[in-house]
C-alpha cells in the first residue's frame, strides 16, 4: 500500500530530501529541506500580506480614521452606558456591584440544587468571577428562589423593564443612550462656554493693555477715561428679562466719535421702544448695535515710525501681541547682525512731494502736447544711496498680512475649518450609530477571545487616560490661573488634549504658555508658572500613569515612541492619539498568534515576558 511520503517524495526517497547536500553543488547554492522551503514561502507570503494590508490602510485613510475615532468616542461614552444598563456592573476596579448570587454547576441547571452560592473570594483582582474548584459547604438555591428566578426569566416587554428598573436599577438601552448623549452634550457646552469666557477675558485684557498711558492730543489721560464705567442715572432697560443699566461715554470721548451710545447721529434712536413701552424687553442690548467709539479704540496701532521703522509707542501699548511682534522682528535683526543671515525685506522710503509738479495739455492740430512744470524739483528729491540709507528703512516682517488676507488665503483657512467640522460631524454620527447598536456591556459583538481582550484593554486605557488627562489639565489650569497667566484655563484644556499623545504631547503642552509667561509683566511667580506645569506633567507621565495602568499595557517605551512615529506618519494627528491603543491591539494579536515571526515581534514590543 502506498504511503503519503511515497506520493510527496517518491518511493523510498524521503530521507534524501532531508539530508543537506554540500557536494556537487555550484558555489553559493545550498540544499534546503522541505520544512525550510515551506517556512520561506510562508514568511514571504506573510511579508507580502503585511505590505498589502499596510498599503490598504493608508489608501483607506479617509474611511478608517473616522471610523476608528468614532469607536474611540464610543469607548469614552461606554463606562457611562455600562453604569446604567450592565448588570452585574464591574466598571469599578476590584469591585462588582449588583452581582449574581448563584452560579450553576452544569451547562444548564434543572433545579435549585444545581446552583451554588457565589462568594467574594471567587472574584479576581480585576473583578472577573472565576469558577471555584471546591464548592463543598456552599449554600444552594432554595425552591422559592428557583421559582422566582424562573418567573423573572419568563418576563418580557414592559414587565421585564419594570422589574429590572426596580430591582437592579437597570435602565433600558435607548434611555441610557439618550441620557449619555445628553450628559456629554451638556459637558461639551459647559467646556466651550468656559473656554470662550477665558478667551474673552484675554481679549479684554489685551485691549486694556493697548491703551495704557495713552494721551489725547489735548493731553487728557485717555486710559483713566477709557477704564471708567459710566452709566445713565435716568434710565434702565430690560435685556432678556434682566434690568440693566445703560452705559454712556464721558464728554471728552464723545467729541471724537461719529456716533454716541445714547444719541446716535443719522440713525434711529435705539431707545425709542422704551419711550413707548417702559417694560419692553430687548433680546440684544441697544448699545451693542452702536459702533464702538470709545477712547483708545486704536491704541494698539503705533501712531508713527522712526527712521529705522520702529514704532513710536505714543499709545503706551504693552499688550502681548505688540510685544510678541516686536520680539519676532528683533529676532530677524539678530539673524543679520549676529549670524549673517539676511531676510529679504522691502525698502520703505519717504514719499516724493508732488505738490509743485503740474501737467498742462494743449492741442496743436491733430496732436496733444503735454507740458510738465516742476520736474527740476522732483529731480532734486532724488538722493544718493548714502542719503537714502539715512532716510529709508527696511520693512518689518511681522505682523504678516497687516493689510488683510488675499481671497486664496481666506478660502484656504475656511476650507481647512470646513474639513475639520465635517470630519467631526461624521465621527459623532458614526459614534451615535455605534452607541445605539451597542450590546449590553460590549462594544464589539461576538465571543472571540482576542477581540474581547482588545476591547477590555482599549476601554481600560481610554477611561484611565481620560481621567488622568483631566486631572493634568485641571492642575495646570489652577497653577497658571494662580500665577495670573492669561488664558490659563485654555492652556489647561490644551494640556488635557495633548496628554492623549504619548511622550510628545506633554512636552508641547509645557512649551505653549512659555511666551505669555515671559512677555507678560503682570504674571506673578514666573518660576512657578514655568516649573509648575512641567512638574505636573512629569509626575503624571512618569509616576501616576505607570502605577495606574500597571500591567494592562505592558509595552516598552521604545515601542510606544516608534508606534507614535509610524501611526502619526500614516494617519496624522488621529494616528498619534490612537497609537497606543493600536499598538496594544497588535500586542494582543501577536500573543495569540502561534508563529515564530509573531513571537519575535512580540518580544520587541512587550516589556515583561511573564505578563501576557
Amino acid at each position: 500500500m502506498a504511503q503519503v511520503d511515497d506520493v510527496f517524495f517518491g518511493k523510498g526517497k524521503r530521507e534524501q530530501f532531508f539530508k543537506m547536500k554540500t557536494e556537487g553543488l555550484p558555489p553559493g547554492i545550498t540544499w534546503r529541506t522541505p520544512e525550510q522551503i515551506l517556512l520561506t514561502i510562508q514568511n514571504a507570503s506573510l511579508t507580502i500580506t503585511i505590505v498589502v494590508v499596510s498599503a490598504t490602510i493608508i489608501w483607506l485613510e479617509f474611511v478608517l480614521v473616522n471610523l476608528t475615532l468614532a469607536y474611540f468616542v464610543t469607548f469614552l461614552m461606554a463606562p457611562m452606558m455600562d453604569m446604567m444598563e450592565k448588570r452585574p456592573y464591574d466598571g469599578i476596579p476590584k469591585m462588582v456591584l449588583c452581582k449574581n448570587k448563584y452560579a450553576d454547576e452544569d451547562w444548564w441547571g434543572h433545579d435549585g440544587e444545581s446552583y451554588f452560592e457565589k462568594l467574594d473570594e471567587d472574584y479576581d483582582k480585576e473583578g472577573d468571577w472565576q469558577f471555584p474548584e471546591d464548592r463543598t459547604g456552599r449554600k444552594r438555591m432554595t425552591q422559592v428562589e428557583w421559582d422566582a428566578a424562573k418567573d423573572r426569566a419568563a418576563l418580557d416587554g414592559p414587565s421585564k423593564l419594570l422589574v429590572d428598573l426596580t430591582t437592579a436599577v437597570k435602565i433600558p438601552h435607548m434611555i441610557a443612550c439618550v441620557v449619555t448623549l445628553a450628559l456629554w452634550c451638556l459637558g461639551v457646552q459647559w467646556t466651550v462656554n468656559l473656554l470662550a469666557l477665558n478667551y474673552e477675558q484675554f481679549t479684554f485684557d489685551e485691549r486694556d493693555s493697548a491703551c495704557k498711558n495713552s494721551k489725547s492730543p489735548s493731553g487728557d489721560d485717555q486710559w483713566n477715561i477709557y477704564n471708567t464705567q459710566y452709566f445713565r442715572k435716568d434710565m434702565e432697560v430690560l435685556v432678556k428679562g434682566v434690568s440693566t443699566k445703560v452705559p454712556e461715554y464721558p464728554p471728552s470721548c464723545i467729541a471724537g466719535c461719529v456716533e454716541s451710545i445714547f444719541t446716535p447721529m443719522g440713525g434711529q434712536d435705539p431707545y425709542s421702544a422704551v419711550s413707548v413701552d417702559p417694560e419692553f424687553d430687548y433680546d440684544i442690548a441697544p448699545w451693542e448695535t452702536i459702533p464702538d467709539c470709545r477712547c483708545c479704540s486704536s491704541g494698539n496701532i503705533p501712531s508713527d515710525l522712526d527712521a529705522n521703522g520702529d514704532p513710536i509707542k505714543t499709545t503706551g501699548d504693552v499688550s502681548i501681541g505688540f510685544m510678541m511682534t516686536a520680539l519676532l522682528n528683533d529676532g530677524i535683526d539678530t539673524l543679520k547682525t549676529d549670524y549673517g543671515v539676511t531676510v529679504y525685506r522691502e525698502l520703505i522710503c519717504p514719499k516724493k512731494n508732488l505738490q509743485n509738479i503740474s501737467v498742462t495739455a494743449r492741442r496743436e492740430g491733430t496732436s496733444t502736447v503735454f507740458e510738465f512744470q516742476g520736474v527740476e524739483d522732483l529731480r532734486d528729491q532724488q538722493i544718493s544711496w548714502e542719503r537714502k540709507k539715512e532716510s529709508c528703512y527696511l520693512e518689518k516682517i511681522f505682523p504678516r498680512n497687516k493689510d488683510g488676507q488675499t481671497w486664496a488665503e481666506f478660502s484656504g483657512q475656511i476650507g481647512a475649518i470646513g474639513t475639520i467640522v465635517s470630519d467631526t460631524i461624521l465621527v459623532l454620527m458614526l459614534a451615535v450609530f455605534i452607541l445605539l447598536e451597542r450590546p449590553e456591556g460590549r462594544t464589539i459583538q461576538g465571543d472571540h477571545k482576542v477581540m474581547q481582550k482588545i476591547e477590555d484593554m482599549v476601554k481600560n486605557y481610554i477611561s484611565l487616560k481620560t481621567a488622568l488627562s483631566a486631572v493634568t489639565g485641571i492642575l495646570v489650569a489652577i497653577i497658571l490661573e494662580l500665577c495670573s497667566v492669561k488664558m490659563g484655563i485654555i492652556f489647561g484644556f490644551l494640556s488635557m488634549l495633548l496628554n492623549f499623545i504619548p511622550n510628545v504631547g506633554s512636552m508641547i503642552a509645557m512649551v505653549l504658555p512659555v511666551p505669555l509667561i515671559i512677555l507678560d509683566d503682570n504674571v506673578t511667580l514666573k518660576s512657578v508658572a514655568l516649573l509648575g506645569p512641567a512638574a505636573v506633567q512629569g509626575y503624571v507621565g512618569n509616576v501616576l500613569e505607570p502605577a495606574v495602568f500597571g500591567a494592562s499595557l505592558n509595552i516598552t517605551a521604545m515601542a510606544v515612541l516608534l508606534g507614535l512615529v509610524f501611526f502619526s506618519a500614516t494617519w496624522g494627528l488621529p494616528g498619534a492619539v490612537l497609537s497606543v491603543p493600536l499598538l496594544g491591539a497588535i500586542k494582543i494579536t501577536l500573543h495569540h498568534t502561534d508563529h515564530p515571526m509573531a513571537k519575535y515581534f512580540l518580544v520587541l514590543i512587550r516589556e515583561d515576558p511573564s505578563i501576557p
